[in-house]
């Protein structure tokens, strides 16, 4: 028989959006079992929320990090009106928390140059004891846009195809080009 000590801290992240009352990743731990959560920009910014919990016995204290944002991307931790960003995305973010304690932070993302950058951006965020042997637990928020300009546009070089036009795809008059 094996035993594993995951030692006194047992952190617990869930992500959700707002609005949804699903949880994703309760009860799940390790950094092996990351939960995802994908939304997508409209006409506004794209807004997770992360609960964390403390599953373990005792008081602990958290470290929370996560990745900076691509190009053309920024991102924005919070909790409450406080600005988390820099802590987070830096040296970490340190939060105690009682035996079945929680705080919500929330990750609001928005496109700043849509033109630079992968339409889709992921921000890996993970939470772990600051004790000996304490465990480790993370989620990932997917945020996607439309691109800007297209990835494939079609021309063609035949003089008499017009708009709306029934055009041939197989027709050596069409020319594909990729930007």
């Amino acid at each position: 028989m094996f035993v594993i000590n995951r030692g006194e801290a047992i952190p617990d992240l869930m992500i959700f959006v707002t609005g949804e009352t699903n949880l994703h990743g309760i009860g799940l731990h390790g950094p092996n079992i990351i939960q995802r959560r994908e939304s997508a920009l409209t006409n506004g910014p794209a807004t997770f929320l992360i609960r964390l919990d403390n599953d373990g016995p005792a008081n602990e204290t958290f470290i929370v990090r996560a990745n900076v944002p691509p190009p053309g991307w920024d991102a924005r931790f919070f909790r409450d009106t406080t600005n988390l960003t820099s802590a987070i995305t830096g040296g970490g973010w340190t939060v105690s928390l009682p035996a079945a304690g929680n705080v919500v932070l929330g990750l609001e993302v928005t496109s700043i140059t849509a033109a630079l950058g992968e339409s889709r951006a992921e921000w890996v965020v993970t939470a772990g004891g600051t004790r000996t042997n304490s465990g480790l637990d993370a989620v990932r928020a997917v945020v996607t846009r439309a691109p800007s300009p297209p990835s494939l546009e079609v021309v063609s070089r035949a003089g008499d195809v017009h708009l709306g036009s029934n055009v041939n795809l197989f027709n050596q008059d069409l020319l594909f080009t990729s930007i």
